[in-house]
């Protein structure tokens, strides 16, 4: 598989809200904005309500990932914008929990 199209790893069994919490905090020493920081915080707060409210378990991986994007209205600009926000909360989860997770380029 060429490098351009490698595969999101399933993350499974991790705690993802206490790593969201962790990786706002890790984003805001880095200086992103606060209002960074609230986009990125909604957009892993819809995925997981999207995984509770349709009995999926809450991990990240690419067949909930595209159930997910697919579930999702409104422009193509918000949807690219929510999953490359996704994709960079997958490779905190994946670094905070020492595997890797190859995910295609934002």
């Amino acid at each position: 598989m060429p490098a351009t199209a490698r595969r999101l790893h399933s993350v499974e069994s991790i705690d993802l809200d206490a790593l969201l919490k962790s990786w706002l905090r890790q984003l805001g020493v880095q200086n992103k904005s606060p209002r960074t920081l609230r986009n990125y915080e909604k957009a892993v707060r819809i995925y997981l309500a999207f995984c509770d409210d349709n009995d999926i378990p809450r991990e990240l991986n690419k067949s909930t990932l595209i159930a997910f994007m697919a579930a999702q209205t409104g422009a193509a600009t918000y949807k690219a914008l929510t999953l490359h926000e996704l994709k960079i909360f997958a490779r905190f989860v994946a670094e905070e929990e020492g595997q890797t997770l190859a995910v295609c380029p934002a």
